[in-house]
């Protein structure tokens, strides 16, 4: 199942469950929604120029279908507001990080073999 299928499926759930319960009627409960860690970080960089709360709610909309990924309905939603969509800086530079400590796993001689560069015991 994807993201997407979850988030409404759990989202229906909860709405039922704080339609069963009783909850001031002056509460406001905001719709349940399901993020990666990554669909969270693009948001985050984008902070300064967007408020969370508007993003989840387009997030929340009935008009996405079950299917629609949260990256696919933040793209729109960017486009919309003229903003280009952004990495956040902190993944971009771990994700540097994590590729550059692989790549000096591997050491390459004159012809373009890989040499193992473990040093037997």
């Amino acid at each position: 199942m994807t993201i997407g299928f979850m988030n409404r499926r759990l989202r229906l759930q909860f709405e039922e469950k704080i339609r069963d319960s009783r909850i001031d009627p002056n509460v406001q409960v905001r719709p349940l929604s399901l993020l990666t860690i990554e669909n969270l970080e693009d948001v985050l960089e984008h902070l300064e120029e967007l408020k969370l709360t508007d993003v989840l709610d387009e997030y929340a909309k009935e008009e996405h279908t079950p299917l629609a990924t949260f990256d696919r309905i933040f793209k729109g939603f960017l486009k919309r507001r003229g903003i280009n969509q952004r990495r956040y800086r902190w993944s971009l530079k771990r994700g540097e990080e994590i590729l550059n400590s692989i790549q000096k796993q591997f050491i390459t001689d004159a012809s373009g073999i890989t040499l193992d560069t473990q040093v037997p015991e």
